[in-house]
């Protein structure tokens, strides 16, 4: 068995689904296939002969011709839904199909052996497989573009795609060095930084709520006691990926993450965008794409076997808006929010309106690179009143040279900042001197410097350093000492700042590091403070590389050649019912053939056999008591369904005439008879009275 070929194995449990069955389903399937069964009979071989059956070009090409399109759409989600059941498949198609129907569809594509029924051994799981015999066509027939399907767009949209841009990152890191106490405790800005942010950037308040705290999720900014303060080996590691993979991130960072999972979410966001064609998608679709990307690429090699398992993913709730996902990572920011956060940080722009109303959404055009090809350029103006305008075309890292000692003023297509003392003392307090700012400046400016600007920042420099407030350790040494220890080359990089003659402030992080460098530059003394724990240093964000698995819609294969056919599929079952009009049946045979031929079981003249039939009575209604009665009965001893239509007495009930699910009990109380069901798919336990119910259908079947 561990020799065979994934296929092969597949083949096997589908055998040994069969070999499993109940004899009264087993046997009515190979009648309804292979005709009368013969006497004596092995099971094994019937199963043999099934399969022969199906792989004859004939029968296949009849199977196939007679699916329509919701039946292919069905059929699509049970190959790229990871484990699917009914309650996923509808939640895959947004509740556009209802639960009674998809489980009529998958009873009936059952019945037509392009589906079996699945159980894990170990776990009792159950759901849908396709049948591997027609592997060969599902592959070609059952493509992505089957559920991704495109829209037509009924009018163009007038909504603006203009995201967030590195310029209103930078302007707003700018805008946080000043304004540290930026929110309250319920995590919004306060009312005097709301006035602020109106005023300096107009109606940006939303996007840059979101910015805050994505940038608070990757731990760029910290929360603390004094505000807001940015972290900047966090921030320059961030500003330093490509302009496209500091989106992703800043998308899915809805909450904090550990490293491990912030890189699984960005993966598989930047997988959904790319799959996104210029045309677009409707959100729904956007989520379909993501449920198929996790089934592809988050599951465990299954070869099929019986009792095998792969890790669980469950269905997006679209219908909710916070889908969910089992093991292997939380994928519930699959949702609108996320849709939302794309649009806001420009990932995605909404190309138009569809027929029915939906948005659609595309990649921004040209679409964002993964690489990121900015490179410094002339662009900014210095006035001689310190007003700085700088134009698009700088990378987030340039812009980030810039704003830490300027001050945002006005957001715009240019963007208007201010060279002041505070802002250039902020620079000074980030390490920068005179001629870093200067030097900065000049690179980027379009024109000649003011003149007054170096006597200017030079000013500020000399009240910057005529009084210092230093926090750290100290070193001292003696007089004779300072030549041997100035002419030690290890000194530069272990001293911030030379205080005094002999008095060093050491760049160092705790009190074991400050004994090490002490001892390094060789002081060896006996008082050396107590060990604490050495602040680590930041960790950088990982790049996310393109893999060579491709997109799900950009290899030949996407796009399938089969187009379902009502017409074809109505002239099949004309011929099939003009065959069974010519033969001379009792009326149950009749009936029962006829049925078969409706539900597209009949392939070809030669099932119409009436010696197939093994009439039972599966639907009563109207006056009919004791036939519901029977039927009820029948569906409880068979572990059936029961599709119920009622009368409700009660017309201010807004309540359904029809209902699914699971009879448990038929119960008698004061004369009258009534069933209790269990509802599908809501499992709710109700209770109906028997002679109100105007119609009762069993439904055979096996696939719960």
């Amino acid at each position: 068995m561990d020799n065979l070929s994934p296929h092969a194995k597949r083949v096997v449990e589908w055998r040994e689904h069969f070999f499993s069955l109940p004899e009264n389903i087993f046997f009515e399937i190979i009648r309804m296939y292979l005709g009368n069964i013969k006497t004596p009979f092995n099971k094994q071989k019937l199963i043999e002969e099934l399969g022969s059956f199906l792989r004859k070009s004939e029968h296949r090409e009849a199977a196939l011709s007679l699916l329509d399109s919701a039946e292919l759409d069905v059929l699509a989600a049970i190959k790229f839904i990871e484990k699917p059941t009914c309650e996923k498949i509808i939640s895959f198609f947004g509740g556009s199909y209802s639960y009674a129907f998809i489980y009529d569809k998958v009873l009936n594509l059952e019945e037509r052996l392009l589906v079996y029924t699945f159980q894990n051994k170990n776990t009792g799981e159950r759901y849908f497989r396709l049948n591997p015999i027609f592997d060969d066509v599902f592959d070609k027939i059952l493509v992505p573009s089957v559920l991704l399907k495109k829209p037509e767009i009924s009018e163009k949209s007038d909504f603006p795609c203009d995201g967030i841009t590195p310029e209103l990152i930078a302007a707003f890191i700018s805008f946080v060095y000043e304004n540290a106490d930026l929110i309250k405790a319920d995590g919004e800005f306060k009312k005097k930084v709301l006035y602020d942010i109106e005023n300096r950037f107009g109606n940006k308040e939303k996007i840059l709520h979101e910015l805050l705290f994505a940038f608070l999720n990757l731990s760029v900014a910290i929360d603390g006691k004094g505000g807001i303060k940015i972290d900047e080996e966090k921030l320059s590691s961030f500003a330093s990926l490509p302009d496209f993979t500091q989106r992703l991130y800043m998308c899915v960072s809805t909450e904090h993450l550990t490293r491990g999972e912030l890189v699984r979410r960005a993966k598989l966001l930047k997988n959904i965008i790319k799959s996104i064609p210029e045309t677009g998608y409707t959100k729904d679709i956007v989520f379909r794409a993501a449920e198929i990307f996790l089934a592809r690429e988050n599951s465990v090699p299954d070869m099929g076997l019986v009792g095998s398992g792969s890790r669980f993913l469950s269905i997006i709730s679209s219908a909710a808006g916070t889908p969910s996902f089992g093991t292997g990572g939380d994928f519930s920011f699959v949702s609108d929010k996320l849709i939302e956060s794309c649009v806001h940080f420009g990932l995605l722009c909404v190309r138009g309106i569809a027929a029915d109303g939906a948005k659609i959404y595309s990649q921004p055009q040209p679409p964002l690179s993964s690489e990121d090809s900015a490179m410094a350029k002339k662009v900014l103006t210095v006035d001689s009143a310190l007003s700085v305008r700088v134009m698009p075309g700088l990378s987030l890292t340039e812009l980030l040279e810039l704003v830490r000692f300027l001050e945002i003023k006005e957001f715009d297509t240019a963007v208007t900042f201010e060279l002041t003392k505070e802002s250039c003392l902020r620079g000074f307090d980030l390490g920068l001197g005179v001629d870093d700012i200067i030097n900065v400046l000049e690179k980027y400016s379009c024109y000649e410097l003011p003149q007054n600007l170096r006597f200017t920042v030079d000013d500020w420099h000399k009240s910057y350093s005529s009084a210092s407030i230093f926090k750290g350790y100290v070193l001292c040494v003696e007089s004779d000492k300072i030549s041997v220890l100035e002419s030690n080359p290890k000194l530069k990089k272990r001293v911030s700042k030379i205080l005094a003659p002999g008095v060093y402030l050491l760049d160092v992080s705790g009190d074991e590091e400050a004994s090490f460098v002490a001892s390094e530059l060789g002081f060896d003394y006996a008082g050396s403070v107590k060990t604490v724990k050495k602040k680590e240093r930041a960790v950088g964000y990982p790049e996310l590389y393109d893999d060579d698995s491709p997109g799900l819609c950009e290899n030949p294969s996407c796009e399938s050649d089969f187009v379902p056919s009502e017409e074809k599929i109505g002239e099949h079952q004309k011929k099939m019912r003009d065959a069974l009009s010519s033969m001379s049946l009792r009326d149950e045979q009749a009936e029962e053939l006829l049925l078969r031929i409706n539900r597209k079981i009949i392939l070809f003249p030669g099932q119409l056999d009436g010696d197939t039939v093994r009439y039972e009575r599966n639907e009563a209604g109207g006056m009919d008591f004791s036939g519901k009665i029977h039927v009820i009965e029948s569906a409880i001893s068979s572990s059936s369904m029961l599709e119920v239509e009622f009368s409700n007495p009660d017309e201010s009930r807004k309540e359904s005439s029809f209902l699914l699910g699971k009879p448990l009990s038929i119960e008698k109380e004061n004369g009258l008879s009534y069933i209790r069901i269990l509802t599908e798919p809501e499992k709710d336990e109700r209770i109906f009275e028997i002679g109100r119910i105007s119609f009762v259908k069993k439904i055979r079947g096996t696939i719960f």
